[in-house]
């Protein structure tokens, strides 16, 4: 089957990393995938180093209206509607050119980027929803979508997503969670390279692989490491993820006298790295946030590391309190301090919890198996007979690759 996958990608975090592995492995199980990413160098280079160096990337496919004077912006926006035409256009062509067999959108700018082209070439389109509505103009944004290109299936990442979308699309709506490529993350394989000693000794780390966005909860960590702080004197939190917000926690965690303690790391590659380094994950993200199956939670699990996460979105779904963690309410800094530093303090608890939280990885979130469904789900949306691939038949198959190199289409 000879697929369009449209990921947009200014910067790089859950809903990129998902389209990089799904595009790599449903190559690998037999599929011809033509990736459109854009416009953001990292996954590029995050496709490159799994082995994709055929793709389409677009500047274009993500246009953002950040001028400062309303004439700007108006301008800015003529431009933006402009270059909307030109590359469904493009995508629409290059679709045609392809003889692709269905289309697949990663978030909603590649919802409306290749919707148009999709429904004029009359194939499958397939809209994956890995985050929840925010506001109501995204729940407006997202009715207008429908009613001019209403997809053939939604494909969600837990079931927090898929609840809430129910009431605005009327195509099957299946449910694929997130898969973790556990050959990269394998404790075993990866050294904490971002630790100032060795691993077990010396100062405590706190690790938060997050975009610094408002809905992550930064305001809340500024809080509980008052309190974690006065505990554990030596500890210190790493923070790994770049957004246009990054300067403006740094002076909040530097206004607060915590700038010794915390440091921002940016956009971390070898991100597998940043969890060993970690003693203790954490994600205090809000209720408002769009957090749905959070990538950086399933990550930490595969690597043995324990978490202390918010109950909201669809984390519930993938850890259990307890077990893999804990889970404490929105807001609550209090109990997300007391829970970091009973970690902190319980190295055997650590370990106990990194083991379940691995073994719940590789039983629900192995991204070979998390690819079968979504081939499954392709071939019953497009009415094909779906044959397994064998696993040998997988370890032997070469990434199969479209014709032109790091195109723009």
């Amino acid at each position: 089957m000879r697929l369009m996958y449209v990921q947009p990608a200014k910067a790089f975090g859950g809903a990129e990393r998902q389209g990089v592995l799904l595009i790599r492995r449903l190559a690998e199980i037999g599929h011809e995938v033509l990736p459109v990413v854009g416009p953001g160098p990292w996954i590029r280079r995050e496709l490159e180093a799994v082995g994709i160096h055929d793709y389409v990337f677009r500047e274009d496919l993500l246009c953002e209206v950040d001028q400062t004077t309303a004439l700007a912006r108006l301008g800015e926006s003529v431009r933006r509607v402009h270059r909307w035409f030109r590359l469904r256009s493009d995508l629409y062509e290059l679709a045609r050119a392809e003889r692709i067999d269905a289309v697949i959108a990663s978030r909603p700018e590649g919802w409306v980027a290749a919707s148009p082209a999709a429904k004029r070439l009359g194939v499958p389109l397939l809209w994956r929803a890995g985050g929840r509505l925010t506001s109501k103009a995204q729940a407006f944004f997202l009715r207008v979508l429908v009613g001019l290109w209403d997809p053939d299936a939604l494909v969600c990442n837990c079931e927090a997503v898929r609840h809430e979308f129910e009431s605005f699309v009327h195509c099957p709506r299946y449910l694929l969670p997130n898969g973790v490529d556990t050959h990269r993350f394998d404790p075993r394989r990866v050294q904490p390279r971002f630790r100032t000693g060795p691993e077990g000794l010396g100062t405590a780390v706190i690790g938060m692989a997050a975009r610094p966005a408002p809905g992550k909860g930064l305001d809340v960590l500024v809080e509980a490491m008052h309190r974690i702080s006065s505990r554990i004197p030596e500890v210190r939190l790493l923070i790994a993820g770049d957004y246009g917000w990054r300067q403006h926690f740094e002076a909040l965690f530097e206004s607060q006298g915590l700038g010794e303690r915390v440091k921002f790391l940016g956009h971390v590659e070898d991100v597998e790295s940043f969890y060993r380094s970690c003693d203790v994950m954490v994600l205090p993200s809000r209720d408002r946030s769009i957090e749905g199956s959070p990538n950086a939670v399933l990550e930490a699990m595969s690597m043995e590391r324990p978490i202390v996460a918010t109950r909201v979105g669809g984390i519930p779904e993938v850890m259990e309190h307890g077990r893999h963690g804990y889970l404490v309410e929105d807001g609550d800094a209090d109990a997300l301090a007391s829970r970091v530093v009973e970690l902190l303090l319980h190295a055997k608890l650590r370990q106990r919890m990194g083991a379940a939280g691995r073994a719940r990885i590789l039983e629900r979130h192995d991204d070979l198996e998390v690819a079968r469904q979504l081939s499954r789900i392709l071939h019953e949306v497009t009415g094909r007979p779906f044959v397994e691939t064998r696993e040998a038949e997988i370890e032997r198959a070469p990434i199969r690759r479209v014709s032109a190199h790091s195109r723009s289409a």
